[in-house]
């Protein structure tokens, strides 16, 4: 059978970042304003499909597996990352300079968004627009109950129960994606943990986040599915500090699949095509 990837057609590159072969999804005009997009654990580039399909055209689109998910990782010499937060962030780093993007929008989905905000502290100068999708804000009932990253490893097993217990998609939607999360552990190499958010620098990292967002002059987009795991209505509104929100009543943790049409018609406005 086909593979979700070989289906879909995208283009890609593989290059080494943060000491791990990387593979990226990257589509579009080589000359298109780039447009990185950050997927959720578990999960990986397939997470942008829908996205991609819309915007992938007429804009450079780059949408990196992170280490040890999807197609990123040492076929031949298989090593240990650790996806700590250090670890992500040179890694991303990295992912942008192979790109050669002086300047880029970045959107980043649940703990995806985490690392697009660590971006922006890093390199404030080189984001356009910022996309925030399902941002975890309530960090202790996350970590003890739902979030994947507090997990040490994963299989199939637990891949698939958390697509049938915790992803908040429909039975039809689960269905539909069930062939793409059943590839993110045929590469053979698998990181030994998710990201990890210590709960003793949570409080002061938020902080921090809000004083980034609050410097920041460029657009910003900040979504949650109302039923997504780490979602509060009142946390979002102190994050947003008086910026929109928008929330997607009918999703939970993936909205471009729970409310496509909705979903592809307010990111593509936000990242004016």
């Amino acid at each position: 059978m086909a593979s979700w990837f070989d289906v879909a057609g995208f283009g890609f590159q593989e290059f080494s970042a943060g000491g791990v072969r990387t593979f990226a999804i990257v589509e579009g005009r080589a000359s298109g304003f780039p447009l990185v997009l950050l997927h959720s654990v578990p999960g990986a580039s397939f997470v942008w499909s829908t996205t991609i399909n819309a915007v992938g055209r007429s804009r450079r689109v780059i949408a990196p597996d992170f280490p040890g998910w999807g197609r990123s990782h040492n076929r031949t010499m298989p090593q240990k990352f650790a996806l700590s937060r250090e670890g992500l962030r040179k890694w991303l780093s990295e992912v942008v300079n192979a790109q050669q993007c002086e300047k880029l929008d970045i959107v980043g989905l649940g703990d995806g968004a985490w690392l697009a905000v660590d971006y922006l502290l890093m390199e404030p100068a080189r984001v356009r627009r910022l996309g925030l999708l399902n941002l975890p804000l309530k960090y202790r009932l996350a970590t003890k109950r739902f979030l994947p990253w507090s997990k040490t490893d994963w299989d199939k097993r637990k891949l698939g129960k958390w697509l049938e217990d915790k992803s908040g998609l429909s039975e039809i939607n689960r269905q539909l994606v069930k062939p793409m999360f059943g590839e993110l552990l045929a590469g053979g190499w698998h990181a030994e943990r998710s990201p990890e958010f210590p709960s003793n620098a949570f409080h002061a990292e938020m902080s921090s986040y809000r004083d980034g967002l609050r410097k920041f002059d460029g657009e910003v987009f900040l979504g949650w599915g109302a039923n997504a795991v780490g979602y509060d209505e009142k946390l979002a509104a102190e994050f947003a500090q008086g910026r929109e929100i928008v929330l997607w009543h009918d999703a939970a943790n993936f909205p471009m699949w729970e409310q496509p049409e909705r979903f592809t018609t307010e990111m593509t406005e936000f990242l004016g095509l």
